[in-house]
């Protein structure tokens, strides 16, 4: 199984209207097929510690089968289109793949 991880930090100035559709983008990315699972969401309001980032505005945790569903995902039309519609709403992103041995 592989959990994909994808924090966004969107631009300051960004309008309104495109970060309601932005959520909706992510939304539609969980629909995708080889999606066995996600959630989005904001950061939760937890106590600070060091260890805590809480500087992105959005995140998205996804789960695959294996590798190839993912790949497929990434190629994936509706995927393609929410990095179409939305790169230039982001100052930054950054993704984490972790890979999760079965356990016995």
């Amino acid at each position: 199984m592989l959990i994909h991880s994808v924090y966004f930090w969107l631009t300051a100035d960004l309008d309104p209207a495109l970060a309601n559709r932005f959520e909706r983008g992510l939304e539609s990315l969980t629909a995708i097929d080889d999606v066995l699972s996600a959630h989005f969401g904001r950061p939760e309001a937890t106590p600070k510690r060091d260890v805590i980032d809480d500087s992105y505005g959005w995140a998205l945790v996804a789960t695959f089968a294996d590798i190839d569903a993912h790949d497929r995902y990434q190629a994936h039309p509706v995927h393609q289109d929410f990095v179409r519609e939305f790169s230039q709403s982001w100052e930054r992103v950054q993704v984490y793949d972790v890979h999760v041995t079965p356990r016995v």
